[in-house]
Parts: C-alpha cells; sequence; structure tokens
C-alpha cells in the first residue's frame, strides 16, 4: 500500500527518491481495479465478501481488509 493512503504523493516520492544509493531503484506496488468485466466481479466477491471474512477470522479485524477493498476502489486506475 505504497502510494494508496499518502496525502502528499510527490513529495512521498521526492523522500524516497532522496534516500536511494545512486543508481539505486525505487518500487512500490498496488493493487488496482481489473479491467475485464468478469475477472472484475469476481475480484469484487473476493475483495468484498471473502477478505474481510479471512480478515476477521486471522486478525479478528475485518473493518481493515473491508478498508482495503474500499480504498483499491477509489484509487486512480494504474
Amino acid at each position: 500500500f505504497g502510494l494508496r493512503n499518502v496525502t502528499d504523493q510527490p513529495k512521498a516520492l521526492a523522500s524516497m527518491l532522496r534516500v536511494l544509493k545512486p543508481g539505486g531503484r525505487l518500487l512500490v506496488l498496488e493493487f488496482s481495479k481489473p479491467v475485464l468485466p468478469l475477472l472484475s466481479k469476481l475480484y469484487d466477491a473476493y475483495s468484498f465478501t471473502a477478505l474481510p471474512l479471512m480478515g476477521r477470522m486471522v486478525t479478528r479485524d475485518a473493518d481493515s481488509y473491508q478498508y482495503l477493498a474500499e480504498s483499491i476502489r477509489m484509487h486512480p486506475d494504474q
């Protein structure tokens, strides 16, 4: 969840790049929404149903996993 929850993305990226070694690389992985309609429906079912359920079973915190699904949906497409 590298940049999705950062309020000032340019400032965060500048700070990340500042601490890289010369020639170093920065890799930020983010979830995104599938573009294929069938895959999108399956992904939504997993994200909004299975993921919070598993989160509740493993961490007793379904809300954080519900938030994860919602924040993925709100993040701009790549």
